[in-house]
């Protein structure tokens, strides 16, 4: 994923290109989130888990032997698809039988971590790599471990999967939704923003810092870990000093003055490190506001319904987000990229702010009639 934004450059495709296919995964993972449980649990989650990644090993193998649109839009599609149902199979096999809620979110934070650890050890053997090798050799070097994956997941991962229940109607689930609707509302912004933000981050932004600092691609590929580090680094502590929406609205204003500092010092590779970092953690907060204000961990109903609406709406954060962000940085260049970078950002901590002050409301409300 690292040097994918770099083969793009490679290949002389325009920023709005480049986003169109950014947004063609976010289709595919659109597609595949409404059957990705019910194929996880009627063949297995070890089988859904080993068959997704070995298909995304022979298309992340062929991936850099393509140079079409349409050939890579297929692909990115088919790599969002696949990326969902080996998740969902994997987040089933860890929690299906677990009815303590704490213990589900431990289980789910601990794959979370190991997957961004991953990102960050494979961005890393990229670097190194993209010295010695080409692009597409180090995409099918990427193949072959991602066949290791397969099997060891193959082998490894048990359990059938949660037994489908007959209880579980439509009203039931429609009344779920609006419960989750009425009182998350104000999240829903921010839930659509991550999405934007990591699709941007780790495709387009790379891109506009080689534009905007004049450096080579080769200097450049550290930027993407450092995403994936302010998730791994920075969010447990964020939480820990200043959860839930203040702390949401702080990280927004402060990653658009780093941006906007950024903007004015734009030869300092530095300052758009600092930008990825506290900008990964401010798109993994923005990601758990909705959870966060319905205060779901231990409801196993309501969490289920409310992680799909996130990744949900995160998905269509980046469909629609790249394309209109690879436009405006198409047609005006990289500064126009950053600057509505910040005004998303800017529009996410306003969205956290009303989101405090209307639950407080709220609550003064309900105070006063009881």
């Amino acid at each position: 994923m690292t040097i994918t934004p770099f083969f793009y450059d490679g290949l002389n495709l325009e920023e709005d290109m480049i986003g169109k296919l950014t947004g063609a995964q976010g289709i595919g993972v659109i597609f595949a989130a409404g059957i990705a449980r019910r194929l996880a649990v009627n063949i297995g989650p070890s089988r859904a888990f080993a068959s997704s990644v070995f298909l995304y090993a022979i298309l992340v193998t062929i991936f850099g032997q393509l140079s079409s649109p349409l050939t890579l839009a297929i692909a990115r599609f088919s790599d969002g698809a696949l990326a969902v149902i080996a998740i969902v199979a994997l987040e089933i096999a860890l929690t299906s039988n677990l009815d303590d809620g704490s213990e589900r979110a431990r289980r789910l934070g601990v794959m979370a971590s190991i997957g961004a650890v991953g990102f960050c050890v494979g961005a890393l053997a990229a670097k190194a790599l993209a010295i010695w090798l080409s692009f597409p050799t180090i995409f099918a070097i990427a193949g072959v471990v991602a066949v290791l994956a397969a099997g060891f997941g193959l082998v490894k991962i048990t359990g059938n999967g949660p037994t489908p229940d007959a209880s579980n109607t439509s009203d039931t689930a429609d009344t779920t939704h609006r419960r989750i609707l009425s009182r998350g509302k104000h999240a829903l912004f921010g839930a659509f923003s991550s999405g934007v933000f990591h699709a941007t981050w780790i495709v387009l932004m790379p891109l506009a810092v080689m534009q905007i600092t004049g450096l080579p691609k080769e200097q450049l590929l550290w930027l993407a870990p450092l995403h994936i580090l302010g998730v791994i680094l920075l969010t447990p502590w964020l939480v820990r000093i200043s959860p839930g929406p203040i702390g949401i609205a702080l990280l927004s204003l402060a990653c658009s003055a780093a941006i906007f500092l950024a903007s004015l010092a734009s030869h300092a590779a530095m300052i758009f490190g600092l930008v990825f970092l506290i900008g990964g953690a401010s798109a993994a907060l923005q990601a758990r506001m909705l959870t966060s204000l319905l205060d779901v961990a231990g409801t196993s109903r309501d969490a289920t319904h409310a992680n799909t609406l996130n990744a949900s709406l995160g998905a269509v954060g980046k469909v629609i987000g790249p394309v209109l962000l690879g436009m405006i940085a198409a047609q005006q260049g990289p500064d126009a990229l950053l600057k509505a970078l910040a005004v998303i950002w800017l529009l996410c901590a306003c969205a956290a702010l009303s989101a405090r002050f209307l639950s407080n409301t709220s609550s003064a409300q309900g105070h006063t009639h009881g």
